[in-house]
């Protein structure tokens, strides 16, 4: 299965004072344990956005920097490109950014989008992808 985690995941796992933070762990865990069953892809710039957030939280740059190395060298961490960025301004989307990353997301193959943000969540399902807290996520693989 290859998934998409969508930028607040990423500050999920890295915040332990967010609503999903152990569930968006846990999708780590099983990415460790399966790799080879589970292929996650992260953009650049949801990295990037997520180092500008833990700074100005003070969340810890060192965790930061640990986890960001995990991922280059574990996960498929891709650019969002002008392709991308072109599909979201055409699309009728709000939100540019959501807009980009599900462009992305549907460019690199994924059949799953782990967010926990409630206005992509209501989507559910597309022709492209279905849309997964992390929490429902997890307990689909644990089904598996």
């Amino acid at each position: 299965m290859k998934a998409y985690l969508d930028s607040n995941v990423i500050l999920d796992v890295l915040d332990e004072n967010r609503k999903c933070h152990e569930d968006s762990g846990k999708i780590i865990e099983f990415a460790k344990d399966f790799g080879k069953q589970l292929e996650l892809v992260v953009s650049v710039q949801s990295m990037i956005d997520a180092y500008y957030i833990v700074q100005r939280q003070k969340i810890g740059a060192t965790q930061y920097r640990n986890f960001a190395n995990w991922c280059v060298n574990h996960i498929n961490v891709r650019p969002i490109g002008l392709g991308e960025y072109y599909e979201a301004l055409d699309s009728d989307e709000k939100d540019i950014e959501d807009s980009s990353q599900i462009a992305l997301a549907q460019n690199e193959n994924c059949e799953v989008f782990i967010t926990s943000d409630k206005e992509i969540l209501k989507r559910e399902k597309d022709n492209y992808l279905l849309y997964l807290s992390p929490f429902d996520f997890i307990a689909r693989m644990s089904e598996a």
